[in-house]
């Protein structure tokens, strides 16, 4: 071992010897070793080292990568394995892993590019690198592809579940609900003739089909059935089956019954609502940025108009204006990107502060938000090299406009607003793929939409009117006024393409996707109303933010 430890400790000379290379390689397998135990520090020593003698050297790039997304830092890991994946483009783990990484940013196209290029540099396996693939591949939208991927997957894994589910998933998307029920059933048989219970992932496939295939007494079946005892691992799962099922006895009018498999889908894991942590997040944040700290806070002088941040609350109708603004020929929708909280990890890992107060704020440097801003501006151009106005519509982004505001100081802000009894019984009734532990809890909701409202009115000085705040109501009764008020904010010239928003080719992905595809309706308005006899807690406490 005494070479390999002068060869982590010396620079590499430029003859290369095949002694430096066996050196070379038993370094990269200490690296990996470390890491594989979980030793990320001592991993992450040798990964440096080997970099400090071949700053090229791919696998110890990438091993910093894998190492950054464990530490939960995307965009850390992205600098590291975009460099690897560029050194290495016949090697397919690189590529791999960077798709894997524009997946947990919200990049759906880069994903599938990428996972696509890594299926075509590793050997099929057993199919769960199309498992990947696919999935990307129905984040963005390219339904069509999904299916054809899917189908390899099932071809190579004939008795996972997950495949067959997946290509059901697929079918539904693509209009093709009575294929997707028969593909299911073909599955579900198969299940039985192995004498194994239902699969919850199946189930959902199915259910999801169920009401534009006309079979909802079979889907509620089933679920039945599958629901009797819920394995802890599938209880995000089952809690997707339970309120779709709700949705079905909605549609059919039947309230309680609705209700009962809402309460259902939100009990299927257990919910304990950090309230005080939350108070003093907040808390921290409006001292951080309170008026008379303002003028001494580290700030970037960038010009850059064209980001845009849509925040609110989900189910506030921001998907809705951001696909208002896409329908502009000068705008553009980036969907829901976590760039932002990922830059805030960033910075909080290098100043060793994980907290949101003034001992972290007051540590961050111009040049660290100037490097930090410019590098995502450079990504979002990427996206949209002609736009004016590039949309990031994540909603908790309303958490980070402080950041936002020292990062981009001629940002603008669209804070969607929403009754607050439909915004927060929609919250608590729709599944989402994220746990948010608030929204399966009605008194956590309350506690959620009140500290909301605290920390909106505390940013209100410091956007200098590059904050308007638009109203999902105001829009649906006056959809062109409200739309002309949006682009003037925006200052893009009218375009009647955006009263046709729906119209506009692009990828959605959260849970308003059916809806934006669609004129704008009004049934969404006043939607709690017919489960007030079960709304007691949202009454009472959303009282003080209640329109008169």
């Amino acid at each position: 071992m005494p070479r390999v430890e002068t060869f982590l400790r010396t620079s590499y000379k430029a003859s290369v010897t095949t002694q430096d290379q066996v050196d070379l390689r038993t370094a990269i397998e200490m690296g990996m070793k470390a890491h594989r135990s979980k030793d990320y520090a001592q991993a992450e020593r040798i990964y440096r080292s080997i970099l400090n003698s071949q700053p090229n050297q791919p696998d110890a790039l990438h091993g910093l990568g894998l190492i950054g997304l464990a530490a939960g830092d995307p965009l850390g890991a992205l600098h590291f394995v975009e460099r690897a994946a560029a050194l290495a483009p016949k090697s397919g783990q690189p590529m791999l892993t960077l798709g894997q990484i524009y997946r947990m940013l919200g990049w759906q196209e880069e994903a599938v590019v990428a996972i696509k290029k890594a299926s075509d540099l590793m050997p099929a396996g057993t199919g769960e690198l199309h498992m990947l693939l696919g999935q990307a591949q129905l984040d963005a939208r390219q339904s069509e592809e999904a299916l054809r991927t899917f189908g390899v997957a099932a071809a190579l894994r004939p008795e996972d579940s997950a495949a067959h589910a997946a290509r059901g998933l697929a079918l539904e998307r693509l209009g093709q609900s009575k294929e997707a029920i028969e593909m299911v059933r073909a599955a579900f048989r198969d299940v039985e003739q192995r004498g194994e219970p239902l699969p919850m992932t199946l189930v959902v496939a199915f259910v999801n089909a169920a009401i534009d295939a006309g079979v909802e007494d079979e889907a509620i079946e089933l679920v039945e059935r599958a629901c009797e005892d819920i394995d802890p691992p599938a209880a995000g799962v089952a809690e997707f089956a339970l309120k779709t099922v709700a949705k079905i006895y909605d549609k059919r009018g039947d309230v309680d019954k609705a209700w009962s498999y809402i309460v259902r889908g939100n009990t299927t894991r257990p919910a304990k609502w950090a309230a005080q942590d939350h108070e003093k997040h907040v808390a921290d944040k409006l001292e951080s940025y309170s008026p008379e700290r303002l003028g001494g806070l580290a700030k970037t002088k960038i010009a850059a108009e064209h980001p845009v941040f849509i925040v609110g609350l989900p189910r506030s109708g921001t998907t809705l204006i951001e696909q208002i603004i896409h329908a502009h020929p000068k705008g553009h929708g980036c969907g829901e990107l976590t760039d932002i909280w990922s830059r805030t990890v960033q910075l909080q890992t290098m100043y060793r502060d994980r907290s949101f107060g003034p001992s972290f704020v007051d540590q961050v440097t111009t040049r660290s938000l100037e490097i930090s801003a410019n590098d995502h501006l450079r990504r979002l151009r990427k996206r949209a090299p002609s736009a004016d106005r590039i949309v990031d519509k994540m909603p908790a982004n309303f958490l980070n406009l402080g950041l936002i505001w020292q990062m981009f100081p001629s940002a603008r802000v669209i804070h969607c607003t929403r009754n607050p009894l439909d915004t927060c019984f929609s919250t608590y009734a729709t599944p989402f793929t994220g746990d948010f532990v608030y929204r399966r809890d009605l008194g956590a909701l309350v506690h959620y939409y009140g500290q909301y409202r605290r920390l909106m009115e505390g940013w209100a000085h410091m956007f200098d009117g590059r904050l308007i705040e638009v109203n999902y109501e105001a829009v649906v009764h006056d959809q062109e006024g409200e739309s002309r008020k949006i682009m003037d904010f925006l200052e893009l010239p009218w375009d009647d393409a955006v009263l046709r928003y729906w119209e506009a080719e692009r990828v959605v992905r959260t849970a308003s996707e059916k809806q934006v595809r669609e004129p704008i309706y009004t049934s969404s308005i006043g939607r709690a109303k017919a489960f007030e006899a079960h709304l007691g807690p949202l009454i009472e406490g959303l009282a003080p933010w209640m329109p008169a």
